[in-house]
């Protein structure tokens, strides 16, 4: 039983085989404009550099206004609770 498994799973493994392209993978316009985005990126080496909270200012920022809108609603909320057990 075990033979006939052996050969059942030889006859269906193959070795995969990918088929060679002629071609290059990307067509020129694709291939022209990752190398002046390259170049570009060589221009300006310092664009990329720079702490964490200067690359994502706006974001913190955001996040930082929303945490404190957060604070005053739940400060409001037992302001309210302890207003109204009188």
């Amino acid at each position: 039983m075990e033979e006939f498994r052996d050969r059942k799973n030889a006859a269906t493994e193959k070795p995969f085989e990918a088929e060679r392209v002629e071609e290059s993978a990307y067509p020129a316009s694709i291939e022209k404009m990752s190398e002046k985005w390259r170049s570009i990126q060589r221009q300006n080496p310092d664009q990329q550099k720079g702490g964490f909270v200067q690359r994502n200012y706006l974001v913190l920022g955001i996040g930082i206004g929303l945490l404190i809108i957060a604070f005053l609603i739940v400060i409001g909320g037992f302001a309210f609770l302890v207003w109204n057990a009188r």
